[in-house]
């Protein structure tokens, strides 16, 4: 009886050995993912949503929304006056697109459409919320282009998407059209995507032909 309880106690201290073993193993894989290499490199959160906004562009716009909601929910609950005034005098220029957004609200009081007039405000609300963002936003050396490699790396995934997608109907319909225009941009407007397209070339080409300006 004695042996089979100094056995039994035997395997259970094992039993915890291995639990702590695991427990480590796992902390230690952790802290090699590349997302928390991504978060020790940068140390700034905002870096990272807007890495993942900047992701989401070129490819779902609802997560894109998202994200910028919770960007502003953590800049509003972080928000400080000193750093605020900060931002606008280093950033005057975003005040514009605010004024702009104020001029849309005042002339409210002058239009005979006022449903149309806040869907205008609705619209054009981004012209509010980004100012505000940026104007908290402090990057750090190397921010934008982490931040750039977010964008570059949604382009090329979109467009494999779209370029899989396009290659598949085609086959099944015999319909070469769905390589083209608005059959081929299946995530986005054509045009927005073609935008977005161009904009991640020259982020390559300046990488390419002027790599000491990175970051």
């Amino acid at each position: 009886m004695l042996i089979s309880i100094s056995k039994a106690r035997k395997e259970f201290l094992m039993s915890n050995r291995n639990i702590k073993y695991y427990k480590k193993l796992i902390c230690t894989s952790f802290s090699s993912m590349p997302m928390k290499n991504i978060l020790n490199k940068t140390a700034n959160a905002a870096d990272v949503i807007i890495f993942a906004i900047a992701f989401c562009i070129p490819l779902w716009p609802l997560g894109t929304i998202i994200l910028t909601m919770l960007w502003l929910a953590l800049s509003l609950i972080s928000f400080s006056k000193k750093s605020f005034i900060e931002g606008v005098k280093a950033k005057p220029f975003l005040i514009l697109f605010a004024c702009y957004f104020l001029m849309h609200i005042i002339g409210l009081v002058w239009t005979s459409n006022v449903s149309h007039g806040w869907k205008e405000i609705k619209d054009d609300l981004n012209l509010l919320i980004f100012p505000i963002l940026f104007i908290l936003y402090q990057p750090r050396s190397g921010s934008f282009n982490f931040i750039k490699k977010g964008f570059i790396a949604g382009a090329v995934l979109g467009s494999l998407i779209c370029f899989v997608q396009g290659i598949y109907f085609t086959l099944s319909t015999g319909d070469t059209g769905h390589m083209f225009y608005a059959l081929f941009s299946a995530l986005l407007h054509p045009t927005y995507f073609g935008m977005i397209l161009i904009v991640s070339c020259l982020f390559l080409l300046g990488d390419l032909f002027f790599p000491e300006g990175r970051g």
